[in-house]
């Protein structure tokens, strides 16, 4: 045992010591430990200090402290290795020698012979010769001489008894009938010697045939032992094989090679992050950083653009639908019912940003009803009641009624959005005035009172008929018309719709156009490649995405701009990626970088000219920038878009005068880069060293930029 204790925790690669001293081990040397009867074997990736350490791997066993444990160094382990190959294979070898041994002792119907684990070998009988030994005994005809044993012997007897009836009648034969009952008992004897022998035999083969069947049922039993547990020890030599193999320092990553050696990369990616998304310590500063969350966010809607659909900026956004028969799969009713959060998770992201009231605020006042609320506080949420619908005791909900038929005002600037008020109007006044005598002239009315009838009476002591009192009516509508169009409720001139809500990014629609943007600052690095937002079509298998393709614009700062379709495959263990460009050329569509073997930039120019460093007029090209005259009959052909790398193919042809006989020559100068190919053009044979050609056309084959 080595000094001190460990204490390891479960699902991680850090050692702790407790009077260790951990600086005298190397990396690559290994712990070995027993919890709960089954021993460890741990590799050391590094050596912090003489209490701490690093194993390769995270510790797949329950936590534990107090450990005692033994250093076994990497050369040891080697050797340790090898000799438990020896002994897998020794044990390998005496399993082998058990199935040959007991498939002769079972099948074969002969003397054989056992080679035994040292080499030693024994000859005898299998135990199906003794079966088929025992198979031959006829007890039947066994037990027939027996019986016809006991029937002599009962004849003698009868025999016996005649001679003595007639003993005394024969009295002159008497020596005689003695000799003969002599004889007679002498046969009996005989006899009855002869019969228990035969029932002695046949006793004895029955007893022999129970004990061959016994010996034939624990042989069998024994063989099956024997070969179970020769198959566990192979178990077993196998699980030790694959340990020594899983703790080879062979597999062990190198710290040198900075995690390149790793095998899968992406899975060793989610195994680092433990399926949790990556975070990332900063937001996004230049135009290829990733995004954080809250930049996404901050955008403008709840959770930003996404390929699901055309965007969810609008995630949240309220609009009066034409009818309950139809709401699309993206949108809700604002009925104020609960939804779960993982059903509608871009509706629920948005409500926790305009901030979410607990529902019993929600169903305690009715004023509350246009917020979200956070619903059971775990799994649901609710959302606000535009249309009125939440009404006491009806599908399980309690509290008073929502108010109905709501509509929308801004909020002046003053705040107080998501409440609800109720239906008002200015108070409506008006005056009565009168003077005796009542008459037509002498009652007024003003703003909702008007003057109605005037009644006469007569008086009692001027006995004659005067105007006495009138009659005033009241009617709002005699102030303003639009009192009195509705009997219940004060409202504006409107129609009768629905209230949703945009409630996910996902958009199905026909017939429409939609598009997806990135956007960039001014000022961009020269040559540097932009790319626009991405239209994406996926398969999905089980809710992973097994295929994928999509349609991105891209450009170069200062050149060409043109498409791409990238291709992803993702069914099989490693992922792959391939792209498709599509150059900016009326009716030309060709692949660049899926194969070498395709023209990825061609030009055809004047050659002609009188000085250098002259701009050269180009008849034809695709992915060509522009060709510049050096002097001398060299050209410097600069491309659109960079090649991916310089091991690409270049041809060329020069025309010369008809009547000049010599060959025309073009050749590169090695000056390659991705960005062009410097050329050469001259004429072979009259003594010109160089020619400036009326018609040059290059082709370069490789693979394009992507």
């Amino acid at each position: 045992m080595s000094a001190g204790t460990l204490a390891l925790t479960n699902k991680s690669d850090a050692v702790k010591g407790t009077g260790t001293t951990f600086t005298a081990m190397k990396a690559g040397d290994f712990i070995v430990m027993s919890i709960g009867g089954t021993p460890y074997t741990l590799t050391v990736k590094s050596i912090t200090s003489d209490t701490q350490l690093t194993l390769i791997s995270k510790f797949t066993g329950p936590t534990q402290s107090g450990l005692a444990w033994s250093e076994v160094p990497r050369e040891a382990q080697s050797l340790i290795t090898a000799a438990l190959a020896t002994q897998t294979v020794e044990a390998l070898r005496g399993q082998n020698l058990d199935k040959d041994n007991w498939q002769q002792v079972f099948s074969v119907s002969d003397d054989i012979t056992v080679t035994l684990k040292d080499g030693s070998q024994f000859t005898g009988p299998s135990w199906l010769k003794i079966v088929d030994l025992l198979k031959t005994v006829d007890l039947a005809q066994a037990q027939k001489i027996a019986d016809q044993i006991r029937q002599s012997q009962n004849a003698v007897a009868a025999d016996k008894a005649t001679v003595a009836a007639d003993r005394g009648v024969v009295e002159s034969k008497t020596a005689e009938a003695a000799a003969s009952a002599q004889a007679a008992a002498q046969h009996e004897q005989a006899a009855s010697d002869s019969a228990g022998t035969a029932s002695q035999k046949a006793t004895d083969a029955t007893a022999e045939a129970e004990r061959a069947e016994r010996a034939a049922d624990d042989a069998e039993i024994r063989g099956a032992e024997q070969v179970g547990l020769a198959t566990a020890q192979a178990d077993r030599a196998k699980e030790e094989a694959d340990r020594a193999a899983a703790s080879n320092p062979a597999n062990a990553l190198l710290k040198a090679e900075n995690l390149a050696d790793v095998e899968n990369k992406a899975q060793a990616l989610q195994n680092l992050l433990d399926e949790k998304p990556l975070p990332l310590s900063a937001p996004a500063v230049n135009p290829n950083d990733a995004v954080t969350l809250q930049q996404a966010q901050n955008m403008g809607g709840a959770t930003g653009p996404t390929q699901t659909g055309v965007m969810n900026f609008c995630i949240g956004a309220k609009r009066l639908h034409d009818s309950r028969n139809y709401i699309p799969q993206y949108e809700v009713a604002a009925d104020g019912q609960l939804l779960n959060r993982e059903d509608w998770p871009d509706l629920w992201a948005y409500a926790q940003m305009i901030g979410v009231i607990t529902d019993s605020v929600w169903r305690g006042d009715v004023g509350q009803r246009a917020k979200y609320s956070d619903g059971d506080g775990a799994v649901t949420f609710r959302v606000p009641d535009f249309n009125g619908v939440q009404k006491d005791g009806v599908n399980g909900f309690a509290g008073d009624d929502s108010i109905k038929s709501l509509y929308g005002r801004g909020d002046g600037g003053a705040g107080g959005a998501g409440s609800i008020h109720m239906d008002g109007a200015p108070n409506a006044t008006g005056t009565v005035s009168a003077s005796p005598p009542l008459s037509s002239n002498t009652m007024n009315g003003a703003g909702v009172f008007r003057q109605s009838s005037v009644s006469n009476t007569s008086s009692i002591l001027e006995g004659t008929a005067k105007p006495r009192f009138g009659i005033v009516s009241f009617s709002l509508n005699d102030s303003n018309p639009i009192y009195g169009r509705s009997p219940f409720e004060i409202r504006t001139r409107a129609f009768v719709g629905v209230w949703v809500i945009r409630a996910s990014g996902a958009f199905v629609a026909a017939n429409t156009s939609f598009g997806v943007m990135n956007s960039y600052a001014a000022g961009q690095p020269a040559n540097s490649l932009l790319e626009g937002g991405r239209v994406q079509s996926e398969i999905r298998v089980e809710g992973a995405v097994s295929a994928k393709a999509a349609l991105v614009a891209k450009q170069r700062v200062g050149g060409e701009a043109w498409a791409a379709i990238e291709i992803t495959d993702a069914s099989g263990s490693q992922q792959t990626v391939k792209t498709i460009d599509i150059p900016n050329l009326n009716g030309a569509t060709f692949v660049t970088n899926l194969s070498q073997g395709y023209v990825s930039a061609w030009v055809w120019f004047d050659g002609r000219s009188s000085g250098a460093n002259n701009a050269l007029p180009i008849m034809g090209s695709h992915n060509i920038s522009s060709v510049a005259y050096l002097g001398g009959g060299i050209y410097q052909i600069n491309f659109g878009r960079p090649m991916a790398d310089t091991n690409y193919g270049v041809a060329g042809m020069i025309a010369h005068g008809a009547s000049d006989s010599a060959g025309a020559v073009i050749e590169e100068i090695n000056v390659r880069s991705v960005n062009g190919v410097r050329v050469k053009t001259r004429v072979a044979g009259d003594g010109r060293d160089w020619s400036n050609s009326v018609a040059t056309t290059v082709a370069i084959f490789g693979k394009g930029a992507i």
